[in-house]
């Protein structure tokens, strides 16, 4: 009787510890975009290169008609 009582603990806390884990993954909606992402280069009013961002982290799909134009 224990054992069996036993090893439902232990499925349950396995199970328990993979949905935590799943709830934290990026959701994979937008992972054609990202993976096909380009570095996004920063330019100045004169269009000199100001840096390049390259990492994927904190990046925000935009088209060009949501940027502002100044």
């Amino acid at each position: 009787m224990l054992v069996p009582l036993g090893l439902l603990a232990l499925v349950s806390a396995v199970f328990g510890m993979m949905m935590a884990v799943a709830s934290d993954l990026p959701s994979l909606e937008n992972r054609r975009e990202f993976i096909n992402a380009k570095n996004t280069v920063l330019l100045d009013d004169n269009g000199q290169t100001l840096g390049v961002l390259a990492n994927s982290q904190n990046r925000y799909l935009v088209t060009s008609q949501q940027i502002a134009r100044s």
